[in-house]
């Protein structure tokens, strides 16, 4: 909520060194809850997912980030 969807999406893209903590941390708000959610969903944060399946290294944490995002919470 503070923008920070934006900053980290902008990281991953550009392959900037702090693509390695960025792209977790932009993982993790996929697993943070129903309201982080909507703001992924606003910034279109599935394309930055499906970009990342690309690269072996983080092809697990993109699928897991978007398996969580597309399972409701109960």
């Amino acid at each position: 909520m503070a923008g920070m969807v934006p900053i980290l999406q902008q990281i991953v893209v550009a392959e900037r060194p702090l693509k390695e903590f960025a792209l977790p941390i932009l993982c993790d708000f996929a697993h943070a809850g129903k309201a982080c959610r909507r703001l992924l969903w606003k910034h279109d944060c599935i394309t930055t997912y499906l970009n990342v399946l690309g690269d072996p290294y983080w092809q697990v944490n993109a699928l897991d980030a978007i398996l969580a995002w597309s399972v409701p919470c109960f």
